[in-house]
């Protein structure tokens, strides 16, 4: 075991000419990304930004904790906001072995715990130095990063294919009722909704689970996100089998719909930042889930039925129950719900595929750089 620092150094280049190079921002999820902080940063005054040449490290110091750090491969040079810190990597570690080691998970805890109380928590890069590393020859970096990147192959291979199934049942839902001149009603005369309650109390002793909004997502609901209620509870908000539950509240989760349908035997609730849609049989929760996540029905949930700061935006349910729903014969929506049932076992199938190599991916993560 070494120190970081015997194999990196500080890059402190400015673009003192403010010449025009890309400007780009590192993300968590993205890595280097253009655009993010909007064009009317990108046409300002960059003399100040940071130069990023290719393979060279770039990270900000109170976002590296949630894993916002990537090595610039995009282009010959860019540029970043003065506040990251920059760095090259010398001729005995490969960039890319270097951000596996850096988003590895026992690192993103080692930044956590060094970080934690200093100034936002920030990451200094003396700090970043100190960190310690196992160096392999080169060409063992390069065996492992070769099992690595097959590895991450399969895992998009397998999103790609969940990504693809789902865009075949929203195109059979446009092939199946969009412009087929169906008769519409408002949510509110084919739905009831359950009242609000209150925020339960969670602790760990009680059978009851709590859906809330870190559970729902389109693609499932992530039951692992589940909190656990005291006995007293709302019984208004226990859930039924095939009801609607959509997000109403927060940015970037507000408008989040998927059905309800119990793994197990326990009993379940919502809790109050979450909208429970009880459908009639006018409308399948098939029909309906689809029909809600798509874009122009987003837009119009956002315009029409939200309120609020842009910190803390509200779904009306009120204004919701306003909204007009396409309802078309029940032969066809049938229909439409066994397609997306096929459907479903296929991506089923996938999930529990891409289930399995994520495991694989995240074991070698903390064999070779934990």
């Amino acid at each position: 075991m070494q120190k970081l620092g015997d194999y990196i150094k500080e890059y402190s280049v400015r673009n003192r000419f403010n010449e025009d190079i890309p400007v780009y921002s590192v993300t968590n999820s993205q890595g280097f990304c253009r655009d993010y902080f909007g064009k009317e940063v990108a046409s300002g005054n960059k003399k100040t930004y940071k130069i990023v040449p290719r393979h060279a490290f770039a990270y900000n110091p109170s976002r590296i904790n949630v894993g916002s750090v990537d090595y610039q491969h995009c282009e010959d040079k860019v540029i970043v906001s003065p506040l990251y810190n920059v760095f090259t990597v010398n001729e005995n570690i490969i960039p890319e072995y270097l951000y596996y080691y850096l988003k590895s998970p026992s690192t993103i805890k080692r930044i956590k715990t060094v970080a934690s109380g200093s100034v936002r928590n920030n990451l200094k890069l003396s700090m970043l130095c100190e960190f310690p590393i196992e160096v392999p020859s080169i060409s063992k970096q390069k065996k492992i990063l070769n099992i690595m990147r097959e590895i991450r192959f399969s895992i998009d291979c397998r999103k790609n294919e969940l990504e693809q199934l789902d865009n075949l049942i929203k195109a059979r839902f446009v092939e199946m009722f969009e412009e087929k001149n169906i008769d519409e009603d408002t949510i509110d005369n084919v739905a009831s909704f359950c009242s609000r309650g209150k925020s339960p109390k969670y602790v760990s002793e009680s059978k009851l689970k709590v859906v809330n909004q870190a559970c729902i997502y389109w693609d499932k609901l992530k039951f692992e996100n589940v909190k656990y209620n005291e006995e007293t509870y709302d019984g208004d908000r226990i859930l039924s089998h095939n009801d609607l539950l959509i997000c109403s509240t927060g940015t970037g989760t507000l408008g989040r719909c998927n059905i309800f349908r119990s793994p197990d035997d326990s009993r379940y609730m919502a809790d109050s930042h979450v909208t429970i849609v009880r459908l009639n049989d006018r409308v399948l929760p098939e029909v309906f889930k689809v029909w809600f996540e798509r874009p122009r029905t987003q837009e119009k949930l956002y315009s029409d039925c939200v309120s609020g700061s842009t910190n803390q935006i509200e779904l009306s349910k009120e204004k919701l129950k306003t909204m007009s729903i396409p309802v078309p014969p029940i032969e066809q929506q049938n229909q439409f719900a066994i397609f997306v049932a096929q459907v479903d076992k296929s991506k089923f199938a996938i999930q529990k595929s891409l289930e399995k190599t994520q495991q694989l991916f995240d074991s070698l993560m903390q064999e070779y750089f934990g």
